[in-house]
This record gives C-alpha cells, structure tokens and sequence, in this order.
C-alpha cells in the first residue's frame, strides 16, 4: 500500500498560501532589486514551490503544532533559492526573507494580535506544549523537531529548550543553510507583532547546540520586545556566514 503524503493531499491549500504571499514578496524585492526582473523570478519561484510541494518533510501533518513554521518557510524558500542562484550576498537574501516575513505579521488584523498574545499564556496553551515536546522526543519523523520543556522559574513563566530543528534540517538538505540563521530572526518580528516578550540566547542555526526560548510574559507595548533587525543586535546572532 503507498503511503500518503500530507503535503500532496493539502497541495491547493499550501498553492494558496504561497499566492497570499507573493504581494508581499513583490514589495520586498522591489526595495532591493531591479523591478523587471521580478514579475519573472515570482512566476518561476511559484513554479518551484510546485515542485518542492511532495519534498517538504514529513513531521505528522496537522498532528504537528509546529506544521505551519515549517510550511511558511518553504513558501520562502523558492524566492532564496532563485536569489542565490543569481549570485546576491547571504546578507541581502537574508534580509529579503526577514522583511517578507516581518510584513506578513505585520498584517494580521489587530483583533486577531490580542488574541494570539491572550492565548500563548493559557494554561491549556502552555500544557499542549509540554505534551508535544515529550511526544517529540518519540521522533517518529526524521525531520521533526525535538523539544525539552522547561518548567516556571523566577525569571520566566516557561520554556523550550530545541534540541533539533525541522527548519534547520530542510534547508539544509536544499543547501540552503546559510539562510537559517536570518528565518530565526523572523520569530522576533511575530513576537513584537503579537506582543510577546520572549528571551533567546542561541540558536542551532547560529552554531549553538540548543535554540533556548524563554517566555517572559505579555508586553503592553510592542516596543518593548525586539524587532530582531539588524541581527547584529540580537545576542543569538553570531554571522557564522557573513564572516
């Protein structure tokens, strides 16, 4: 019997996920490079997400909390390759995905902010958590990630030690992991956007043994939480491929 493949069975919906993000693509290349050349390199890099569809890794489909961190990042990784392979600096590629990702967040309806930032501390939240990083450690999947949760200290309400990282390891089968460290960075920007203070120190993408999240609690201001650019700023960023 062949085994199913979540990602075919979902392919119009993962389709339709790349296309809500091709405006913001478009505006972001459009900052950064020649505009005549965009309209192409987007149909092309639509072409190649098709084809990445059946390749994106196995990790339990809607079973896994964590599916849609995985999906966005392949949304962005045809637009990488395609810039790569035109010969642009690490840093600018970099700086494309992190802005891409930044005016996704950016976007979410107001309403919808409140309501992330209200959930992410509900202790049914934290306790789904718990159980999916001990289920983790089951790695029923190869490209899955492998989680420790961390219990309430003084200094945070919890937090997830990784262990492995599902991202890291997909672009890294793509020959993509210089660009790794710079989809790390787009987690500050979802957390400023949603209000979440969180402390990070280091990252597996950055050279670290673990990705160390703690979270701290609710911000009243987003200016209080990290915008996560320019790197440089961030203490989990080392520019192991800028170097």
């Amino acid at each position: 019997m062949e085994c199913s493949n979540y990602y075919l069975e979902n392919k119009s919906e993962l389709i339709k996920l790349f296309k809500s993000s091709k405006k913001q693509q478009n505006e972001v290349l459009c900052r950064h490079i020649e505009i005549q050349k965009i309209e192409y390199w987007m149909n092309e890099a639509e072409k190649t997400f098709i084809e990445l569809i059946p390749n994106i890794p196995d990790i339990g489909g809607h079973d896994n909390i964590m599916l849609s961190f995985l999906t966005y990042s392949a949304v962005l990784m045809p637009i990488a390759k395609i810039l790569k392979n035109e010969g642009f600096s690490t840093r600018i590629i970099g700086q494309a995905i992190f802005e891409i990702a930044e005016g996704m967040y950016n976007s979410i309806p107001m309403k919808n902010r409140l309501i992330i930032n209200r959930d992410y501390y509900l202790e049914s939240n934290i306790d789904k958590w718990r159980k999916h990083a001990e289920e983790s450690h089951k790695k029923k999947y190869d490209g899955d990630w492998v989680l420790n949760f961390i219990e309430e200290k003084n200094d945070f309400l919890y937090g997830l030690d990784m262990t492995e990282c599902a991202i890291s390891k997909f672009w890294k089968s793509q020959k993509l992991e210089e660009l790794v460290p710079y989809l790390c960075l787009m987690d500050w920007a979802y957390w400023k956007t949603v209000g979440i203070r969180v402390k990070r120190t280091k990252t597996i993408a950055n050279g670290g043994k673990i990705c160390n999240y703690r979270y701290l609690g609710r911000s009243e201001c987003t200016n209080d939480c990290p915008s996560g650019w320019p790197p440089e700023a961030m203490e989990e960023w080392t520019g192991k491929y800028e170097k």
